[in-house]
């Protein structure tokens, strides 16, 4: 079995181990959780694909052709995900990210057949924080929410081996 790592804006050809992993979260204003995310995670997984969106770039500002194609790389990869790991990181709101979290929970929510399992952690402190907590226990109160991109990790890759044991299911109820 692999694991393969995919940063934006690359997507290799030819097919990829699954389950796909998506890193969803706060990039602007926000440490770089997902290289820790990703290094715990290519040390917990047995196979899959982990596709992270932070992505370098010149003077931290893109520009208008590179914005766009940015989001249309994001997009795809949370749409054709399996797993969405998101992290609500301080300091920023993370508002795409909350639009993005709205979206696939939704989904999950209508029991959508190609819904991604969604594993959400929250940095303690963020400023949504309990208004987030709430909204999550309102749409799935079975929904773990992970306090540390450790956990987040340990959260992450438990559901990936759910997926490839066939069993996947609603969200994190471990």
């Amino acid at each position: 079995m692999t694991t393969r790592y995919v940063k934006a804006p690359q997507y290799p050809a030819g097919p990829l181990p699954k389950p796909w992993i998506f890193l969803a979260g706060g990039i602007p204003g926000c440490r770089d959780w997902q290289h820790e995310m990703t290094e715990l995670l290519l040390a917990r997984l047995q196979s899959g694909t982990i596709f992270n969106p932070r992505r370098e770039i010149e003077n931290g500002k893109f520009d208008a052709a590179t914005r766009d194609e940015q989001i249309t790389w994001e997009f795809r990869r949370l749409w054709d995900a399996d797993i969405l790991a998101f992290w609500f990181c301080r300091p920023t709101l993370n508002p795409t990210t909350l639009f993005e979290f709205g979206t696939h929970m939704a989904r999950r929510r209508c029991n959508a057949p190609d819904a991604p399992v969604i594993i959400p952690g929250i940095d303690p402190g963020y400023a949504k924080e309990n208004g987030l907590r709430v909204q999550i226990r309102l749409l799935d109160p079975e929904l773990r929410i992970s306090r540390s991109v450790e956990e987040l990790a340990d959260a992450t890759a438990a559901a990936a081996d759910r997926w490839r044991d066939g069993q996947k299911e609603k969200g994190d109820a471990a």
